[in-house]
């Protein structure tokens, strides 16, 4: 069997399997062998509405309020990188876990809201809707922006980090800046 072409740019997943275990990085990368376990349908499962390709980000000013990527493709073509970077992953404390705490503790979600099966746990499409409704008000809610000072949703705030993320990888700003609430 003929040998598949090399891509010119090498998942940056793939250099994270490599530092954990070379073998196995050499195994997926060079030999293209993977071994599909529960781990790996699961983490599909869970991944498959982030992995899902939604378009590019709006232009500045253009439905300003909504964010219409969960993830984006980063590539550094310098160095033969690519990767998937979750846009979300640094405010999943601040946005997601608060919500989640907030709606168990003000009672939005309960304990007889879930259904359990199996060794499966599911929530009710009732008691889902209300922690949507949670999570759109945290997302709403207003704070004051570290860098910029003025008073901003979370949702904006969002929008802002991945355009400063595009100035950063584009070298238009030198550092990609820290954001802290306090």
């Amino acid at each position: 069997m003929p040998a598949a072409p090399v891509p010119e740019l090498v998942p940056a997943r793939m250099l994270n399997e490599f530092v954990c275990c070379p073998r196995l990085g050499y195994l997926m990368w060079a030999e293209a062998e993977f071994d599909v376990s529960a781990d790996t349908v699961d983490g599909k499962r869970v991944h498959r509405r982030t992995d899902a390709e939604k378009g590019d980000l709006p232009d500045a000013g253009e439905e300003a309020e909504k964010i219409h990527a969960c993830s984006v493709w980063l590539s550094a073509p310098g160095e033969g990188l690519t990767a998937r970077m979750d846009l979300v992953e640094e405010f999943r404390p601040l946005v997601v876990d608060s919500a989640v705490l907030q709606a168990i503790n003000t009672g939005v979600v309960k304990p007889d809201d879930f259904v359990r099966r199996g060794g499966a746990v599911a929530m009710e499409n009732k008691a889902r809707a209300r922690f949507i409704e949670a999570y759109e008000r945290r997302m709403d809610q207003l704070v004051s922006h570290p860098l910029f000072g003025y008073r901003v949703s979370y949702r904006r705030i969002l929008e802002v980090r991945a355009r400063l993320l595009a100035r950063h990888l584009n070298g238009e700003l030198e550092e990609y800046p820290e954001f802290c609430t306090r």
